[in-house]
């Protein structure tokens, strides 16, 4: 007997576990902060946008109490497995990686998880 039987063929989504982590979901959101400029009939006339930064909202069974299962709000995140390559315009290696907002959920019918979010600012330097 199979464990799961499919028809068809649906595409890859790209998501990978990483390490000490069972991910569940993964948000990747590029923003920019925006400023428009109106003039005296209320008309924009100029849009600015500055602050690129790439957010990763992750969400997931905890495989081991380590790594991005359990870091420190701030820590410098060295690498995702769910981003190796460029994306929306930002490169993995420009920048540092912050682990921010972890969240942990518990209840008795589910395995551990964890929610957290990893911010790239691409134009701060590393520690």
């Amino acid at each position: 007997m199979e464990p799961i039987i499919l028809y068809g063929a649906l595409p890859e989504n790209g998501l990978v576990d990483e390490p000490n982590l069972l991910v569940q979901s993964l948000t990747i959101t590029p923003a920019r902060t925006k400023r428009t400029y109106e003039n005296a009939l209320g008309a924009t006339f100029a849009v600015r946008l500055t602050n690129p930064l790439l957010t990763f909202n992750f969400r997931g069974w905890i495989s081991a109490y380590a790594g991005l299962a359990d870091a420190h709000p701030g820590s410098e995140v060295a690498d995702l497995a769910n981003y190796d390559a460029a994306l929306h315009g930002f490169d993995p290696a420009d920048g540092v990686l912050v682990y921010e907002d972890p969240s942990r959920e518990l209840d008795t019918e589910n395995p551990a998880q964890v929610s957290f979010n990893v911010v790239q600012y691409p134009f701060v330097e590393a520690a």
